[in-house]
C-alpha cells in the first residue's frame, strides 16, 4: 500500500501551528512583563516615599538595596521581552532622531546617576542626526549601555554619551570611568551569557543578556558595535550607524 503524498496544506500546517504557539507565548510574556513592571513600579514608589522619611537612618541602606534589586528585575523583564521581539517577525522601520534619543536617555538615567554620585553628560551635534530602524531600538541600546556603565562606575565617576557625525556614518558612544573589562572577557562580551564585569563584581541584570541584545538591536539597524576598555580606567562602547540617505545635509561638525 502506497501512502498518498502530502498536500501543500498538510505540509504548511506544522508551520502554522508553530506560529500560533509562538504568538501565544509572546502574548503571555507581554502580559507577564506588563504586570511585573506595574508591581515593581509600585514597590519603587513606596521605597522612594520611605527614603524621604528616613534619610540618614540605618534602614536607608536596606531601602537602597531594595531599589537597586527592583531596578535590575525591571531591566531583566525588559531584556526578556526585547529578546522575544528580536526573534519575532520584524515590523516596519521608522526614522529615529538620535539627538532626541540621547536627551530622553539622560532624562531617564539622571536620577540614578545622581543617587550614585556619578556625573552623567551628553554631547551631540547642533543639527538633526537621523537613523532608521525598528521603533524603540536606540532607546533600548542606550538603556542597556547606560545601565552597564552606571553599575560599574564608582561614586564621583563620569559617564558620557557622545554622538558624532562623520563623512558617511554616525558614531554613538557611551564612555565611563568605571572598573573596566579584563581583556580575556572582551572576545565573548556580546555573546549570550557574556558579562562585562570584573572578577568579584556582579554581572548585573540578565547575566549578560543586555549586551547580547544590544548587539542584536544594532545589527537590526545595519550598525556595528565595538568596545575599548582598560581595567581600572573605564570602557567605551561605540555604535557605528550607516549613513541614512533621508537625513538632511548639515556641516560635518559636532558640538563639544
Amino acid at each position: 500500500m502506497v501512502a498518498a503524498p502530502e498536500s501543500d496544506s498538510d505540509q504548511s500546517r506544522p508551520l502554522c501551528d508553530r506560529q500560533r504557539i509562538d504568538d501565544s507565548l509572546k502574548e503571555v510574556f507581554e502580559d507577564f512583563h506588563h504586570d511585573t513592571r506595574s508591581l515593581l513600579t509600585r514597590i519603587l514608589t513606596t521605597v522612594a516615599l520611605l527614603e524621604r522619611k528616613i534619610q540618614g537612618a540605618p534602614q536607608e541602606q536596606s531601602l537602597q538595596s531594595i531599589r537597586s534589586n527592583c531596578s535590575q528585575l525591571q531591566m531583566m523583564a525588559d531584556n526578556l521581552l526585547e529578546w522575544l521581539g528580536i526573534h519575532s517577525p520584524r515590523g516596519q522601520d521608522t526614522e529615529i532622531d538620535l539627538n532626541r534619543e540621547i536627551l530622553d536617555a539622560v532624562d531617564r538615567f539622571s536620577g540614578a546617576a545622581l543617587m550614585k554620585g556619578i556625573q552623567l553628560e551628553a554631547s551631540h551635534p547642533p543639527f538633526p542626526v537621523l537613523a532608521r530602524g525598528p521603533q524603540g531600538s536606540v532607546g533600548r541600546i542606550l538603556d542597556n549601555l547606560l545601565t552597564n556603565a552606571l553599575n560599574h562606575t564608582p561614586e564621583a565617576g563620569h559617564v558620557r554619551i557622545v554622538l558624532e557625525k562623520n563623512e558617511n556614518q554616525m558614531s554613538l558612544m557611551v564612555a565611563d570611568t568605571g572598573c573596566g573589562i579584563p581583556s580575556e572577557m572582551l572576545e565573548h562580551l556580546f555573546e549570550r551569557g557574556g558579562s562585562g564585569s570584573s572578577p568579584g563584581q556582579s554581572m548585573g541584570p540578565g547575566k549578560g543578556l543586555g549586551l547580547f541584545i544590544t548587539r542584536q538591536l544594532a545589527r537590526s539597524m545595519g550598525a556595528g558595535i565595538e568596545v575599548e576598555s582598560n581595567p581600572g580606567k573605564g570602557s567605551t562602547f561605540r555604535i557605528t550607524f550607516p549613513e541614512y540617505p533621508g537625513a538632511p545635509e548639515f556641516p560635518e561638525k559636532s558640538m563639544r
